[in-house]
């Protein structure tokens, strides 16, 4: 019997089927430490469970160090097309003691992969692989058509919180401008070392020294 306040009963089936997911949700619970992985690992399979799935990796990560509800969303909103293999889980975890109880036995139809999402009557239909074609070259490739994808939609995923970040550091750097502007200054000591600012190309670039 776990602890966990499970939001739907398909999310009570995958908890209750795999135990990785089950023992990390009660550590969700019960700590704030959780790794980035795992929390990877939370998005790409409960994330695709609906609404509700959606609902539960926020209940699961709102208690982790640096959790942010639009950061979250925003995540959820860019995962890939299909939900985590348990291959790819049981890599992900391979530093930590869940990786050697990842060892769930499937009766797979023809196109299906591994997934703690097969416990699942509503989702498990999702769990396969689109076209005739892709099936193909996934069996050629083996394991690695689902890590190839994976890692593709994390760079594209990424790219984008490049860009968002970029964005939040030219708001800052154009109030630090504003300020330097007003009190006629291009360098001034923080916390942190000095803050200060030079033209080049007739943008001001920003640096800070230690």
């Amino acid at each position: 019997m776990h602890s966990i306040h499970v939001l739907s009963s398909e999310i009570e089936k995958v908890v209750n089927g795999c135990v990785v997911l089950r023992e990390l949700g009660e550590r969700c619970t019960k700590s704030n430490n959780i790794h980035h992985n795992e929390r990877h690992l939370l998005a790409c399979t409960f994330g695709h469970m609906g609404e509700e799935g959606r609902a539960f990796v926020h209940y699961l990560l709102k208690n982790a160090e640096n959790y942010s509800q639009p950061i979250t969303n925003h995540y959820l909103d860019t995962l890939m097309k299909r939900p985590m293999g348990c291959e790819k889980i049981g890599r992900d975890l391979h530093v930590t003691e869940l990786a050697e109880k990842c060892k769930c036995v499937f009766s797979l139809r023809i196109g299906q992969y591994r997934s703690p999402l097969l416990f699942s009557d509503t989702y498990s239909s999702i769990v396969v692989i689109d076209e005739p074609n892709d099936a193909l070259q996934a069996v050629a490739m083996g394991n690695y058509a689902n890590e190839i994808q994976e890692f593709v939609s994390r760079i594209f995923t990424l790219n984008q919180q490049i860009r968002l970040l970029r964005d939040e550091i030219a708001i800052c750097e154009n109030g630090l401008s504003e300020i330097f502007d007003e009190k006629g200054i291009d360098a001034f000591d923080v916390l942190q070392g000095t803050v200060s600012r030079a033209k080049i190309n007739d943008k001001w670039d920003w640096s800070v020294d230690i």
